[in-house]
């Protein structure tokens, strides 16, 4: 229901919500350096992007960031073989 909420403050501008959650939108959002002050949090699973590459700049424009959780959802322990994280 939150996540719902939090997607309705801008549904076409997702670098604008307060709250990342969804890892399409995460990854959009930051390989695209889309980031905004108006983001306060990111929770991103890197067990669904193929591939990501990041740098700094995704996140220099987010000046009101106080949570940034990278996780692994998987049960297993190792990253799978066709996942690249940079």
């Amino acid at each position: 229901m939150g996540r719902d909420i939090v997607g309705q403050e801008c549904p076409k501008g997702p670098e604008k919500w307060s709250r990342l959650c969804y890892p399409e939108v995460v990854n959009h959002v930051l390989t695209r350096k889309l980031g905004t002050k108006a983001i306060e949090g990111i929770l991103f699973d890197v067990s669904i992007p193929k591939q990501i590459q990041i740098t700094t700049k995704s996140f220099e424009m987010m000046k009101k960031l106080r949570l940034l959780k990278i996780y692994w959802a998987y049960e297993s322990t190792s990253m799978g073989v066709d996942t690249k994280i940079s």
